[in-house]
């Protein structure tokens, strides 16, 4: 079970940093927002335990809408 959230968050910026990876290696351009990629641009694990915040529940990601159709096939091809 989890207690402060951290394996829950770790899980989520694995996720991204797989789905980043999958994008680049397409020529895909895409990026993390919110609260996981806050997360994956400073070491701030103890700084949001501390203050009680809850561990992320999804993955937010921004990319350029004339790659949208790359993006379907990207997410496609991993289970999404």
């Amino acid at each position: 079970m989890l207690t402060d959230g951290t394996d829950q968050a770790l899980a989520f910026v694995e996720e991204t940093r797989h789905i980043l990876r999958a994008a680049e290696d397409r020529g895909l351009v895409l990026r993390a927002v919110g609260s996981v990629g806050v997360r994956m641009s400073a070491d701030l694990d103890d700084l949001l335990a501390g203050l009680g915040r809850v561990p992320p529940n999804d993955i937010d990601l921004i990319g350029a809408s004339a790659q949208r159709s790359g993006y379907r096939e990207l997410f496609d091809e991993l289970g999404y």
